[in-house]
């Protein structure tokens, strides 16, 4: 079957010059493929973080106090809107390294077996520890630089040093949950043993908690229950004359990096939306570029019958036919690197990834700006190519304007002294287009900004 010459120009430009062709597919995925991944890491941060904080149960009031017994942890179960209380024991000292430096380690003890609120996940080994065995959290095992079998030494404030067994490593979301400054990234290493070592190391009163982890009834995620039942166990610990030393309210949804994850996706965005404006430009330049070798062609289709808005149409066809085949080439690479950035983050942000999914938003996103950017970049130089008259376009020669401001350059230009013939023509080059000056002063702009940003953003990770 013939195709209709409309058609048959449409496949002759995008395959003639297949230079150009690749050079505005890959203009249009370079936008499409940075807004596909920053909104993918945006859904899919949100959801693994969200889903699998709650999936651990996590404490929603914790409370640092002096030493409490297993009867007062009994006791605090039958306050009003409390469904779970559980009692641990955290003491810091300090762990040597292969390096033979001495790092400080926290330490958390209490009957895991038996423990149902801050659930953790075992990455290696075993789990709980038996008597003088530790498992640590993968949050600094690099500082410590221990391997499964290994024994580190421990040393309390009084210089007595232990020899406890590493048997496993673990994965812990509760990591920086406590309110203190610097959160997550600023907790030094973990370590959990049984309460049989807590004897082994010298800890004095090893029946004693001065941790207590609180789960609500109704509603984990409203704040006013939590603070209205956080002030219900605060005074009865209070008037028990307990000493409270720290004391933090969380959601059962409330990751603790969160809302740090989320200012990095916004500046991210920031970024990714630069990334599409330069793209749109480069756009913009190759179909002016085009549109000008193209000039008679369109001057002879006009001289033939063909009506401005027919024309425009050829290029509208041949504009969303480059942005289709962007947006095909960077859907497979959009899932392959959400995945291996997630898979890092994971280890980075301390979170469950939930594996590789398609986002149906993400992909109308990429619709959208797969059709929408391109013809949005192109209008300019197809609506002043296509304005054309047919003897203007036939001869090639556009009818110029502003020209009494280049006389008045040109004037300017001759008064100047010393200025070689070929610096005087380069200079009048530049000022000859002012659209196309302005056009490429604003691409170098972006382009200086989004690598600022891009270096602001590594930093935040180092």
């Amino acid at each position: 079957m013939m195709l209709r010459p409309r058609w048959q120009k449409v496949l002759s430009d995008l395959w003639k010059n297949k230079t150009r062709s690749i050079l505005i597919i890959a203009s249009i995925a370079v936008g499409l493929l940075a807004i596909g991944i920053i909104s993918s890491l945006y859904f899919e941060l949100n959801q693994d973080m969200t889903r699998g904080f709650q999936r651990i149960n996590p404490a929603n009031i914790q409370f640092k106090t002096s030493l409490v017994d297993a009867d007062f942890i009994d006791h605090l179960k039958k306050i009003e809107g409390v469904r779970e209380v559980e009692g641990a024991r955290d003491l810091t000292m300090q762990v040597k390294t292969a390096a033979g430096n001495w790092n400080t380690l926290n330490i958390q003890s209490k009957d895991f077996s038996k423990s149902t609120i801050n659930d953790i996940s075992l990455l290696q080994g075993t789990w709980p520890p038996q008597k003088n065995q530790i498992v640590l959290a993968d949050h600094k095992l690099k500082d410590l630089d221990v391997k499964l079998g290994d024994w580190i030494t421990l040393q309390n404030s009084e210089g007595d040093q232990f020899q406890l067994q590493v048997v496993g490593f673990i994965q812990d979301q509760m990591l920086g949950t406590a309110g203190g400054a610097g959160g997550f990234f600023a907790a030094e290493a973990q370590g959990y043993v049984s309460k049989s070592t807590l004897t082994t190391l010298h800890v004095a009163g090893s029946d004693y908690y001065n941790k207590i982890y609180v789960t609500v009834t109704g509603d984990a995620t409203d704040e006013s229950n939590l603070e209205t039942i956080g002030t219900r166990v605060y005074n009865d610990l209070d008037d028990n004359g307990i000493t409270i030393g720290n004391y933090s309210l969380r959601s059962s949804l409330g990751h603790p990096n969160i809302d740090l994850v989320n200012a990095i996706v916004g500046i991210l965005f920031m970024l990714t939306f630069l990334i599409v404006f330069l793209s749109g430009f480069l756009i913009t330049n190759t179909l002016q570029f085009l549109l000008n070798q193209q000039m008679q062609q369109v001057g002879i289709m006009k001289s033939v019958g063909a009506t401005r808005r027919q024309i425009i149409l050829i290029y509208v066809a041949l504009i969303s036919i480059f942005g289709i085949l962007a947006f095909f080439l960077i859907l497979p690479l959009t899932r392959m690197a959400t995945d291996k950035l997630m898979i890092f983050l994971a280890e980075q942000i301390n979170f469950t990834y939930f594996g590789p999914r398609l986002n149906p938003w993400v992909l109308v996103i990429q619709i959208i700006l797969a059709l929408v950017v391109p013809l949005a970049a192109a209008s300019a130089p197809v609506l002043r190519g296509t304005r054309l008259s047919v003897q203007e376009a036939l001869s090639g020669i556009q009818q110029q304007t502003g020209s009494a401001e280049m006389g008045k350059l040109d004037h300017l230009l001759a008064n100047i002294k010393g200025m070689s013939r070929p610096i005087l023509l380069a200079v009048r080059s530049v000022f000859r287009n002012k659209g196309r000056l302005i056009l490429t002063l604003v691409t170098l702009s972006l382009g200086g900004a989004g690598v600022y940003l891009r270096f602001q953003c590594a930093h935040l990770f180092q």
